[in-house]
Formats: structure tokens, sequence, C-alpha cells
């Protein structure tokens, strides 16, 4: 039996990650604001909040992945402190 290929898989795990992103909406208008160049309510909250759902977006993919999964807990978990923050800072710009 023929396995699919990593990236194929990759890209499914991704887009099913992806799908349970569900930004909070009034984050979303209060960043359209600011981007307008309008004066916005956007509070540290608010963005902290999306940040912290990006990161678990990140770690719930990762997860996903038979080679992250089979490595040790120490070891996911030191691969997931070095990442979290450049997933997040690469997906806000």
């Amino acid at each position: 039996m023929l396995r699919k290929k990593p990236c194929h898989f990759a890209r499914r795990t991704w887009a099913i990650a992806l799908k349970r992103l569900r930004p909070d909406p009034r984050f979303v208008a209060d960043l359209a604001t600011l981007h307008h160049g309008y004066r916005s309510a956007l509070s540290r909250e608010r963005l902290t909040g999306q940040l912290r759902a990006l990161g678990k977006l990140f770690r719930e993919y990762a997860l996903q992945q038979p080679e992250f999964a089979a490595l040790s807990p120490g070891d996911r978990r030191r691969l997931l402190c070095r990442n979290t923050p450049l997933f997040v800072q690469v997906n806000d710009a």
C-alpha cells in the first residue's frame, strides 16, 4: 500500500487546524479600524488573546504530525517554546 506524501498530510492537517481557529469578531473589527487609519479600541487583552489562540493553533498542528508526536515530552516542549513565538510573529506579519 502506498503512503500519502508527508507534505500532503501536513497540508491536510494544517487545513483542519485552521478551521478550528475562530478569531474574536471584535478583534477583527478593531484591527480593520486600525488598519484603515482610524482610532481603534484594540485592547491589550484582545491582542494577547489572539496571540494565544495562534500559539494554541500551532501546538495543535504540531501534535498532529507523527514525527513531532514521536518525540519525548521534553523535546516537544523545548521545540514548542522555541518555535511558537516565531510562528506567531510570521503569521501576524
